[in-house]
């Protein structure tokens, strides 16, 4: 006799809300795991722009830690198929870091924990798709193209908090958007 299936098989965190404050302490904990990937790269690819070999062991250590960034983001919002969402983000996190890259590494370092973040943090209850999500950390990396023109160290320094935190906050604003578009005739 097959078994039925019930709405939280396959998942390792049952349905429900998680309370704001919840996913504010996930982001928090991945921002500051993700510094310790993000400024690794940034020093390798640094010394890239003048004119000296890339210091390629430097590089590594900042991208082997990578994924767990990603683990403590999943795993602390309680996503409910973390390991899946993990490998999401990982995946998200090579595409969109090649695709920016190339206009430059800063950007594409935050263009990749970003959408990485997108796919790796748990979802408000009836948020909308997280192509919103996505488009907001777009604008916030549009921001940032701008700060990286005018004032290079500050953006090199506030890019390392941007990501998880754009992400965040576009989470917020899509909740706090939802009723609003519920009410609407």
């Amino acid at each position: 006799m097959p078994r039925s299936r019930t709405s939280n098989e396959g998942t390792l965190f049952g349905g429900g809300e998680i309370p704001p404050r919840r996913r504010w302490l996930a982001i928090v904990a991945a921002s500051m795991v993700m510094q310790f990937a993000y400024w690794p790269a940034v020093t390798a690819l640094a010394a890239s722009h003048e004119d000296q070999p890339i210091p390629t062991e430097l590089l590594l250590f900042g991208l082997a830690l990578v994924p767990l960034t990603f683990l403590v983001l999943a795993f602390g919002s309680r996503h409910r198929q973390a390991p899946s969402a993990v490998l999401r983000a990982m995946g998200l996190f090579v595409a969109a870091g090649a695709a920016v890259v190339l206009l430059n590494p800063i950007v594409g370092l935050v263009a990749a924990f970003g959408a990485g973040g997108a796919a790796a943090l748990r979802r408000p209850g009836g948020s909308r798709p997280w192509s919103r999500v996505v488009a907001l950390v777009a604008a916030c990396l549009y921001l940032l193209v701008l700060l990286l023109a005018g004032a290079g160290d500050f953006a090199i320094v506030s890019a390392a908090a941007l990501p998880l935190v754009a992400v965040g906050l576009a989470d917020e604003v899509d909740a706090g958007r939802a009723p609003a578009d519920d009410e609407a005739p």
